[in-house]
């Protein structure tokens, strides 16, 4: 729960780097210049981080402020809009900090295999606090994901 934060609305993108990150930050395993990155990447390249309407997956090089691998979380009870049409507006915003190249991977095919779940996805954006997000998660990965 520590990497979790639930708000109401944000007026706009910008605003949900530092909400997801702050987390991340104040516990030591990213940086300020990291969070930089992330919002750099989407200015110059636009908003490919989408991984399924509503959802969107931060994260820049590890080489740009990753101490420890993590990911932080960020629920909007009002989803903002990152400029894509397909995906937008966003209502969950995770934020992924590999420290390496490599140790992320299972992670990642964790997260990708829980966007997909429609139950998991309205547990999440109905939950009311950050504690019962993380019982969410916990559920979800330990019960229904097999590798």
């Amino acid at each position: 729960k520590e990497f979790i934060t639930i708000v109401d609305q944000v007026d706009d993108w910008r605003n949900t780097i530092p909400l997801v990150g702050l987390p991340l930050k104040n516990a030591g395993v990213i940086n300020d210049h990291y969070l930089g990155a992330v919002e750099d990447i989407i200015t110059t390249y636009g908003p490919f981080y989408h991984i399924a309407p509503g959802i969107i997956l931060l994260h820049a090089k590890p080489s740009d402020g990753v101490f420890k691998l993590s990911m932080g979380l960020l629920l909007l009870k009002e989803g903002v809009n990152f400029g894509n049409k397909v995906f937008d507006p966003v209502d969950i915003i995770f934020l992924l900090a590999a420290s390496d190249n490599y140790s992320h991977i299972f992670a990642l095919g964790q997260l990708i295999a829980l966007t997909k779940n429609s139950d998991f996805l309205n547990d999440v954006r109905t939950s009311l606090n950050s504690k019962e997000i993380q019982s969410i998660i916990w559920r979800y990965t330990s019960t229904e994901l097999n590798y």
